[in-house]
């Protein structure tokens, strides 16, 4: 398994439901919305929590059964790191259109995963992934809590402790993202398994880690690679 991904009885990751490239209708304001999310390795879910509105809104937009607001395309450009002019046609900054984009990147390319936890105290779960973390609870109930995990989508359903031991699960979040994520727990003076590190300082393979414990026994790592100027 790669990095993002973990194995163990309780955590189970599998490749979500990624949504295919729009082929023909990349030319389409959809097709374009739907390729820039895709670029930056974000779910529906994911895109619709960040904007506020429900995933049956986004899967709209990239389908070109609707368009959305001026508004709405102020905010898609900044969280895809596109252009709006692009969005409306195609020109200006964006990227690569789904169907000139390679076969064998779309295959290889890192793909949003799908978790699942089972965990006895929700409450517990919702402190630290969305609390203290800062994750996105994109549904939920008594029973049942979904979070935007960086890019990846984590649901937590109530159950009985599984008694499993020694899990980990490895994320890799931008740089930005990783040191943002220091900044935030240092202010909430979060008690880490492993302090946060710098790794290789100065090589190629420089990057930065660290290890937070989340309930029930189970380990998150975060690791990036840095960014260079």
């Amino acid at each position: 398994m790669t990095d993002d991904a973990l194995g163990g009885a309780v955590l189970h990751a599998a490749a979500s439901g990624h949504d295919d490239y729009f082929g023909d209708e990349a030319e389409t304001l959809g097709g374009r919305l739907a390729a820039a999310r895709l670029a930056a390795s974000m779910t529906q879910a994911s895109l619709a929590a960040r904007l506020g509105v429900g995933v049956k809104v986004v899967s709209a937009w990239e389908h070109d059964r609707s368009e959305p607001r001026a508004n709405r395309l102020a905010m898609l450009s900044g969280l895809l790191g596109v252009s709006v002019t692009w969005l409306l046609s195609g020109a200006g900054e964006g990227v690569t259109p789904p169907g000139e984009v390679g076969a064998q990147e779309v295959e290889t390319g890192p793909r949003p995963l799908e978790l699942l936890s089972r965990m006895s105290d929700l409450g517990a779960a919702r402190a630290f992934y969305a609390d203290l973390l800062g994750c996105a609870v994109l549904e939920g109930d008594e029973d049942r809590l979904s979070f935007d995990l960086f890019g990846h989508r984590l649901t937590v359903e109530r159950s009985a402790p599984a008694g499993v031991a020694a899990l980990e699960l490895r994320l890799r979040p931008s740089w930005r993202e990783w040191i943002a994520l220091v900044e935030r727990l240092r202010a909430a003076n979060a008690q880490f398994e492993e302090e946060p590190a710098i790794l290789n300082v100065g090589a190629p393979s420089e990057e930065g880690a660290f290890v937070l414990s989340a309930p029930e026994g189970l380990r998150v790592s975060f690791r990036a690679v840095a960014e260079r100027d």
